[in-house]
């Protein structure tokens, strides 16, 4: 449960933990190779649930999405990748009993070129189609907890 000044969410149940895993995902450029395979990309994601720094924040969660350094970047995908970690995880480990918990994520792009760094996406909600849009990208606080603690994996 979860009630502060900073948010609106009462009552809402979690399985808190960190989760990692990777997340297929294609490119806006879906052309076979000479042998007819389209490529699948993977990302790297890192979701922090029910962290008490967060909590204490307004936010129920704190999610990094990192590109493979083979890939493709993920930052033309960030809200395609954002509604499916929400549809397909989180709504999976989160359960409000009133209101809705998309405002309340904190949503974390790491980056590896020109060298590795981390962005806070600001995402915007539509109730109706159920997805994320209009991605805005803001620095984020290189003392974050987030970053010291808990980096991911050297990119391979």
């Amino acid at each position: 449960m979860f009630n502060n000044k900073k948010n609106s969410l009462v009552n809402v149940h979690f399985h808190s933990g960190i989760y990692k895993f990777e997340l297929p995902y294609l490119s806006n450029n879906n052309v076979p190779d000479e042998n007819g395979i389209v490529p699948v990309y993977n990302c790297d994601v890192e979701m922090h649930i029910g962290d008490q720094r967060d909590l204490d924040n307004g936010f129920i969660a704190s999610i990094i999405i990192s590109a493979k350094k083979k890939g493709v970047g993920t930052t033309n995908f960030i809200e395609h990748l954002a509604t499916t970690i929400k549809k397909e995880f989180i709504d999976g480990v989160v359960r409000p009993q009133n209101g809705s918990v998309h405002g309340h994520i904190r949503w974390i792009e790491r980056n590896h070129y020109p060298k590795e760094n981390f962005q806070l996406v600001k995402l915007e909600w539509d109730e109706k189609e159920q997805s994320y849009h209009t991605p805005k990208w803001l620095g984020i606080d290189e003392n974050d907890w987030i970053l010291t603690n808990h980096r991911l994996n050297p990119y391979e």
